[in-house]
């Protein structure tokens, strides 16, 4: 009787902590959901230069898409089923294109520049974004 209580004891016991390891890994999930979506948003603010501005904007957009990237790395820590390299590698490329614009040109100059690699990280980034499976 008392083997059979003790069972039922660690059958509960086991319970609970898959079910706690389980709601702290969805929370993890979700706060990697927000981490991306902040990625997202930023991105969207290539699009919003002023054409005719100057190519400064897209650097500082660059340089606020590494700072929402680096929440992403900081969400992921721990769950490795999410590979960040194809998107960390993207994001390299698009910050060393970034950087080689010359300041003489203008936002609509430079976005066509480096389009290609603002595309290929938003692509890495939505692999991410569908592996992870919340939206």
């Amino acid at each position: 009787m008392r083997m059979l209580m003790a069972l039922a004891l660690l059958a509960v016991s086991v319970g609970i902590v898959l079910t706690g390891c389980a709601n702290q890994m969805h929370a993890q999930k979700q706060e990697l959901d927000d981490a991306i979506h902040e990625v997202e948003r930023v991105l969207g603010r290539y699009a919003m230069a002023d054409p005719q501005g100057p190519v400064a904007e897209l650097h500082r957009t660059t340089d606020r898409v590494v700072a929402a990237w680096d929440g992403v790395r900081s969400a992921a820590e721990g769950l490795e089923e999410f590979d960040l390299t194809e998107a960390e590698e993207a994001l390299a490329e698009l910050v060393r294109a970034s950087e080689e614009l010359s300041d003489d040109l203008t936002a609509r100059e430079g976005l066509a520049l480096i389009e290609p690699q603002i595309d290929t990280f938003e692509e890495a980034v939505d692999e991410i974004h569908d592996a992870l499976g919340v939206h």
